[in-house]
C-alpha cells in the first residue's frame, strides 16, 4: 500500500488498484485496510470471488513482507482485525446507499450483502481474502 499526494493505489504483486484514501485515518492500520477492501467487496459474485480472493492474498503477502519477523504476529493480527473492519465498513456503505450513484445495483443484492458483511464482522477469519474465500454468497 503506498500514501502519498499521488500514491494512492494498493500493489499486490504486479496488479494495482486505485483507492480513495480521502476517509482514512491514523487509527488502527486494520481500519484503513477494512474500509479500502470493503468498496471492492460490495462487488462480490461468484464470477469475481476467486479473483478477488487472488488479489487480496497477493496485497495482504506484501503488506505481511513489509514486517520484521519479530513482529509478524502483530500483522498476522492487524489482518485478523481488518476482516471485521471490512464487514463493518460494508454495512456502514449499504446504511448510506441511498447516498450513491450505484443505488440500484446495490439495492438490488442488499439483503445478501448485508448477511455477507454481518458474517465479516461476527467471523473470526485469518484475513480478508479468507473472509471473502468462505463466504456464502447466498
Amino acid at each position: 500500500m503506498a500514501i502519498g499526494p499521488l500514491r494512492m493505489f494498493f500493489v499486490a504483486g504486479k496488479k494495482v488498484r486505485l483507492v480513495d484514501f480521502e476517509n482514512l485515518v491514523r487509527f488502527d492500520p486494520s481500519f484503513d485496510i477494512g474500509y479500502a477492501l470493503a468498496h471492492w467487496v460490495l462487488d462480490i459474485s461468484e464470477e469475481n470471488r476467486d479473483k478477488m480472493v487472488e488479489f487480496f492474498k497477493d496485497f495482504e503477502r506484501e503488506y505481511e513482507g513489509k514486517w520484521s519477523p519479530s513482529l509478524q504476529k502483530d500483522a498476522d493480527e492487524v489482518l485478523k482485525r481488518a476482516s471485521r473492519y471490512l464487514g463493518a465498513m460494508m454495512l456502514h456503505r449499504l446504511a448510506g446507499v441511498k447516498s450513491t450513484m450505484r443505488m440500484e445495483e446495490y439495492l438490488a443484492r442488499e439483503i445478501p450483502l448485508i448477511e455477507i458483511a454481518k458474517r465479516f464482522v461476527q467471523g473470526n477469519y485469518d484475513s480478508p481474502s479468507s473472509a471473502i474465500k468462505l463466504a456464502s454468497l447466498i
